[in-house]
């Protein structure tokens, strides 16, 4: 029952009616009508969708497990980021994956400006005595 109720969840949006009825109940009671046992239950509630059981709605609990899902196998087994020699490797982990997808990473230099041309609709980010053409941006500051 479980592989089939999180194989539903991966593909939700295209089978609206399947959870079309108990969108206005939590989560939690969504779960006790997938046949599910009160052990996996929990476990989905706490350990794979992570969404408070008293506040969380069925559709917020079906898209964290379907984020959840798609997360698996990115760094490892597990979704999850675990550092081994300190909290270094947290940014170190971000950095890497910004490289692998062309992106810019800028240590201790902040955003002076973005320039958006409103006939092209893009982006320029000016930095470094360059221009760089921008899809998305990540500021801290």
């Amino acid at each position: 029952m479980l592989m089939k109720f999180l194989t539903f969840c991966m593909e939700h949006e295209k089978h609206p009616g399947e959870y079309k009825a108990y969108e206005e109940i939590t989560f939690s009671e969504y779960l006790k009508t997938q046949k599910l046992t009160p052990n996996l239950q929990h476990f989905v509630l706490y350990s794979i969708a992570m969404t408070p059981k008293s506040t969380s709605s069925t559709l917020d609990g079906l898209k964290a497990i379907k984020n959840f899902l798609h997360c698996l196998g990115r760094y490892g087994n597990t979704p999850f980021l675990f550092p081994l020699y300190g909290q270094g490797e947290l940014p170190q982990c971000f950095c890497r994956m910004c490289a692998v997808f062309g992106g810019i990473y800028c240590l201790r230099h902040s955003v002076q400006c973005l320039v958006v041309d409103k006939e092209s609709r893009k982006n320029h980010l000016p930095a470094f005595f360059r221009s760089h053409d921008i899809k998305k941006i990540l500021s801290l500051t």
